[in-house]
């Protein structure tokens, strides 16, 4: 079954109940490497500390899943249907349990949702090293030739985008919020700018969007930072945005690899990773019908945490699975419960 934006199901109540419930942390997960803000408060293990004068204080004890007052959130019940607000909030959830509890299901979930800028009216000049103008970048939704679409995304993170396009179309990452672009973009924008002159759904390209440096003060606005998508009118391919670089997965599929299968992820990489990744089809890489799916089917067996994966045994997946579905109710009746 495949799931779509705006439609209201079983399974969406489901994932409405779940970030409901859950109690979300605003604060950032700690990550070495990543540039700290001064006055800003991170978890790290079972503490909260706040980074103050080049050193990070304790000042709380984290319990995961614990409700904190004015630090934690949950998700708003405005509607019964899966709308763009419930999926951007999944996305976070999702981000979190990445982070945190180290798993990433980020391959299942489409980071595009539909969302467009309302207002946006921009023009950017691009200098060469002679500080002569040879080019404009030009954002302005009053154009009814293109759809401008805002993806979340973080800094510092390879996407990878599937769109089939036989003409050029343009991205860059800016900072949006309340339907404003913050002065900061400015810079933002034309270092992140990239016009693509067309691509295919069948072959993934990587975008990266920039790292904040000492002299940047991005990390600050990450919350608001937006992949923005000027896309053709006339375009109309299923669109795919997945947060990681997957082009490196591979299925041997009759003697050819083919781009949708996450393998061992130590086996690809160098260094193994702190994050475990499922070993999945890359699914939402596969189907290209017009329609943009929130996520892949194999998002909501975790969830239900009945997936079958390869290191379990049947008996204890198929216990786990009952289980799960009576205690979530998602498919009452089916045991006779």
């Amino acid at each position: 079954m495949k799931y779509k934006f705006n439609e209201s199901n079983n399974i969406t109540g489901f994932i409405k109940e779940l970030l409901y419930n859950f109690n979300l942390p605003t604060y950032e997960v700690y990550k070495d490497g990543k540039e700290l803000i001064e006055g800003r408060s991170y978890i790290k293990d079972i503490n909260i500390f706040k980074y103050s004068k080049g050193k990070l204080d304790n000042i709380a004890p984290f319990e995961y899943g614990r409700k904190i007052l004015n630090s934690t959130t949950n998700l708003k019940m405005n509607s019964s249907i899966y709308d763009t607000y419930t999926h951007e909030y999944l996305g976070r959830y999702l981000r979190f349990l990445k982070n945190y509890r180290g798993l990433d299901l980020m391959s299942l979930y489409n980071c595009f949702s539909y969302n467009r800028a309302l207002e946006l009216e921009y023009s950017l000049p691009i200098m060469n090293d002679s500080n002569e103008v040879i080019n404009h970048i030009v954002l302005s939704t009053s154009d009814t030739h293109y759809n401008y679409y805002l993806i979340p995304v973080i800094f510092d993170q390879e996407y990878t985008i599937a769109i089939d396009s036989f003409i050029p179309y343009e991205l860059c990452t800016l900072i949006y919020t309340g339907n404003k672009l913050l002065d900061i973009s400015k810079t933002l924008i034309k270092e992140s700018y990239q016009k693509v002159p067309g691509s295919k759904f069948s072959a993934p390209y990587i975008y990266k969007t920039v790292a904040s440096t000492g002299d940047k003060d991005y990390w600050k606005y990450e919350e608001n930072a937006r992949l923005l998508l000027k896309l053709p009118k006339k375009i109309d391919s299923s669109i795919v945005i997945l947060e990681g670089n997957y082009l490196s997965c591979a299925n041997i599929c009759g003697g050819v690899l083919t781009p949708y299968y996450i393998i061992n992820k130590e086996d690809l990489d160098d260094k193994p990773s702190r994050n475990i990744t499922p070993p999945t089809r890359l699914s939402l890489l596969e189907v290209n019908n017009g329609i943009s799916y929130p996520f892949a089917d194999r998002l909501v067996e975790y969830l239900l945490n009945n997936a079958i994966t390869p290191l379990d045994e049947i008996s204890e997946n198929i216990k786990r699975t009952q289980d799960a579905a009576y205690q979530n109710r998602v498919f009452k009746g089916i045991y006779g419960r």
